[in-house]
């Protein structure tokens, strides 16, 4: 009985409560590569400390400096733009992540996702200048 109270307790300091989602209808990882690839963007197809940064058409293309595909705990896909990058989002297409879903790493840096339902132009107007 007593190793069974050890093992409920265990699996529950493990198991790691996800926040909600900004958003039900939000972005996540997977389908924002989709998208990034549809406008000629590569971007890596998971999440990772070690994550290569995102690229004019192939993998093998153009860096875009400063501009980081990321993934918060509840699966939300958001872009980190730290000071080197040059891209600049329009207020009414993206918003900010707020703060508990935002990787510590990521903190001080520009942390945001697109507008759910208006994925597509947020993105164009992002890396193309469209939107």
């Amino acid at each position: 009985m007593l190793s069974q109270v050890w093992t409920w307790i265990r699996s529950l300091a493990r198991s790691k409560a996800k926040p909600p989602l900004v958003s039900e209808a939000a972005l996540d990882y997977g389908s924002c590569c989709d998208l990034l690839a549809a406008i000629g963007i590569w971007a890596p197809r998971r999440p990772g400390l070690r994550n290569p940064r995102l690229r004019w058409g192939t993998r093998q293309g153009e860096p875009i400096r400063g501009a980081y595909l990321n993934q918060s705990d509840s699966g939300l896909a958001y872009f980190t733009l730290n000071s080197r990058c040059d891209l600049e989002e329009d207020e009414s297409l993206w918003s900010r992540l707020p703060g508990d879903q935002v990787a510590k790493a990521h903190e001080t840096h520009k942390n945001i996702y697109p507008q759910p339902g208006r994925e597509r132009d947020a993105l164009q107007q992002l890396f193309l200048g469209k939107g």
